[in-house]
């Protein structure tokens, strides 16, 4: 690792894309997998979003640690990325991707969902109280792309938006596990004018979505 000596090498993975050295934290997860042998996870999304271009605030929903906030700032048009993650221990790789890369990403310890609030989650053995905001009180402009990725909070998330998606008409990109998860999603973009493209990507299904003029 050549970036950030602040941190222990044994921590981090370091891999090339597009020539430049992105390194990130070693979280001993299946994201790490990747790292280890170089290359971004759900890469072939992310490759997808970067042939868009489409210039703007890129909005990182359930960013982990950080896999795609860094591509977006590294590597797509971005003129800012905002990203969300509410797990603590998440988080603290979160900001060290951030930072070890010597990136300026807006990362918030809060999740997403229909208002303001807290609720009671499980992660595999753990219990975590989490908050929540609406993406809408950031009162963001010239959204280009959203990721969501929130274990089934998707939609919540999605209705905590409807006044940035109205007026921005950003590109959308949303995991769904099951049919029922995909017909909420529906219902809830539909109205707004968003139709699901054919573009589906990863082991966990994420899907496309785009604004089409009525």
């Amino acid at each position: 690792m050549s970036k950030n000596s602040g941190y222990a090498v044994d921590d981090f993975f370091s891999f090339t894309y597009k020539d430049q050295e992105i390194v990130m934290p070693d979280s001993k997860g299946t994201l790490s997998k990747h790292f280890q042998i170089g290359t971004f996870y759900e890469g072939h999304m992310l490759y997808a979003i970067e042939a868009l271009g489409k210039t703007g605030v890129y909005v990182d929903v359930g960013a982990n640690i950080g896999n795609h906030s860094v591509f977006f700032e590294m590597f797509c048009p971005s003129t800012m990325v905002v990203s969300f993650e509410p797990l603590d221990w998440v988080y603290s790789f979160l900001v060290q991707a951030r930072d070890v890369n010597e990136l300026t990403f807006d990362a918030h310890e809060i999740g997403l969902s229909d208002k303001e609030g807290e609720f009671v989650t499980e992660v595999g053995s753990q219990t975590y109280s989490i908050r929540t905001t609406t993406l809408d009180s950031f009162q963001l402009d010239d959204v280009a792309v959203i990721k969501i990725d929130i274990e089934g909070m998707e939609v919540a998330a999605l209705r905590g938006m409807t006044d940035t998606l109205t007026r921005c008409r950003p590109h959308i990109f949303i995991e769904a596990h099951t049919e029922d998860e995909l017909i909420e999603q529906e219902s809830a973009l539909n109205p707004l004018g968003y139709a699901r493209t054919e573009r589906v990507w990863n082991a966990s299904p994420t899907y496309e979505w785009t604004y089409s003029e009525q």
